[in-house]
């Protein structure tokens, strides 16, 4: 049994052919020793402390910040505190039994195109951990009733890409369970048969009345349809219940959520509540295991699971805050994160609207972070003189003027903590300098052996001055008097 948790996107910033990215899992479930699965998209909330847990995450500690930037931190605390108020948003969590290990499983959807992670200590986030229940509700500890309602058997109406997104944006939480049954081709097959002789008998009966035999040739039709998409695009056939809870401060305020569950969600939702033991099997560990649902075929059953996957709110914590969205969540990055491929960004905005403004505001509390910045300022608006020295005495913002003396950057200048890094990032910046080429291995051996004795004499020492290109040039000259040769061609 494999739990995991989905990452969602935007439908709005995505192609739209991502929607329909796991259909092929879908479509193969059977085929993967999957007779169930369960699409379980649970609320959890955004909130201050999450926002200044995650800022710890990836933080310098206030103690080894200079004293200038300790009052900023300070500061920037206190401005989380005062503007993040706590926001929904939705996690998504797959849970099914297979014949493929957890691992396996990961690659397999996020070569479908859909992010994973595996599930958390924390688990996934339940409404309440134990209740008082009775026949159609639930009473947890805090008083709070909790019920839930189910998709009828027979479902009318097409199910698109938004079909859950007015359900997710209602304004109290919203737990919802997508319990997919699989069927595989053989048993697929057979199943149609059946119904279609079902029909057969129900058009031909002689007692049959009027809306008998126009039922009968709606499920004609129906499986006519399904024949012909499992022939024409390989689909599969599954059985879907899709069963929704929510709580309230009283019976009667769950009364009245449940009403506005119903007018927000398009599908065909039972009129009664149903019974309070499904709430239970809602977020059990294990798949569902009894069929129980209407027949859909894997492109309905991927509309769907798409239209949950694609209400996307920002929920990342660790990093520093950029500002807020249109629900008012909080954004946050951390654009210096090594797990990033690359550090690009694009601010994009009409004159005057502030972009200096809002990238100035990202490095300065970047700095928090222990970010090392190179800002070029063409305007040469900026002014930071205000951040101070550190505790040897040097400018945190050192102002360079290009054209002017003392304007060169030294490449050479320590920027990683280990040697062997800070010595490959500096041939990586000679390479593409043109200084040697990949195919130079002697040149190459010769630039690491003088950049070695180079910071062996100033590695570590805070007082001492970093070594310069024409340090280097005259290291590299000299290794070649020594050596001869081929090396002192090279050099």
């Amino acid at each position: 049994m494999s739990i995991i948790e989905l990452q969602p996107y935007d439908l709005y910033t995505n192609p739209a052919e991502r929607l329909y990215a796991l259909q092929p899992l879908w479509a193969n479930l059977a085929n993967l020793g999957a007779r169930s699965a369960r699409l379980l998209i649970v609320t959890d909330h955004i909130n201050y402390e999450a926002a200044l847990h995650g800022f710890n995450q990836v933080a310098v500690p206030f103690d080894q910040l200079v004293r200038d930037l300790r009052w900023y931190r300070s500061y920037y605390e206190q401005y989380l505190q005062q503007t993040i108020r706590e926001t929904q948003y939705i996690r998504l969590f797959l849970i099914v039994s297979s014949t493929l290990d957890d691992q396996t499983l990961h690659r397999l959807i996020e070569g479908y195109g859909i992010r994973t992670r595996p599930l958390d200590s924390e688990g996934i986030p339940l409404p309440f951990s134990t209740a008082d229940p009775h026949w159609d509700y639930a009473v947890d500890p805090h008083s709070r009733h909790w019920g839930a309602v189910q998709s009828e058997i027979n479902q009318t109406g097409a199910v698109v890409a938004q079909t859950l997104h007015k359900l997710f944006a209602l304004e109290f939480p919203v737990y919802v369970a997508i319990d997919i049954w699989n069927y595989g081709r053989a048993e697929a097959v057979q199943l149609l048969k059946t119904k279609a002789a079902v029909a057969s008998v129900q058009f031909l009966g002689q007692k049959a009345g009027h809306e008998q035999r126009l039922e009968a040739t709606e499920t004609q039709a129906a499986i006519d349809a399904f024949r012909k998409e499992i022939g024409t695009v390989g689909v599969g056939i599954h059985e879907v219940r899709v069963t929704i809870a929510v709580g309230g401060n009283s019976l009667s305020e769950l009364t009245s959520r449940l009403e506005l569950v119903r007018g927000a969600c398009p599908l065909d939702l039972s009129k009664k509540r149903a019974q309070v033991t499904v709430i239970r099997q809602m977020f059990s560990a294990e798949p569902p295991t009894e069929r129980d649902g209407s027949l859909a075929t894997s492109t309905h059953v991927t509309v769907l699971a798409g239209s949950a996957l694609s209400y996307s709110r920002p929920t990342k914590m660790d990093g520093v805050l950029l500002g807020f969205d249109t629900y008012q969540a909080p954004v946050v990055v951390d654009l210096f994160d090594p797990a990033n491929s690359a550090y690009n960004a694009v601010v994009i905005g009409q004159t005057g609207s502030g972009k200096s403004f809002f990238v100035t505001l990202l490095m300065i509390r970047s700095l928090l972070t222990g970010a090392r910045l190179v800002i070029i300022d063409p305007k040469g608006d900026i002014d930071l003189s205000w951040l101070g020295q550190d505790q040897h005495g040097r400018e945190l913002c050192r102002l360079i003027r290009v054209g002017t003396s003392g304007s060169s950057v030294n490449i050479l200048e320590p920027t990683f903590p280990e040697l062997n890094n800070q010595i490959e990032f500096v041939l990586g910046g000679l390479r593409m300098l043109g200084v040697y080429q990949n195919e130079e291995r002697l040149k190459h051996t010769l630039l690491d052996v003088a950049l070695h004795e180079l910071y062996q004499a100033t590695w570590g020492k805070a007082q001492t001055a970093a070594p310069t290109l024409p340090d280097l040039r005259e290291q590299v000259l000299a290794i070649g008097q020594q050596e001869g040769g081929e090396v002192q061609q090279a050099a």
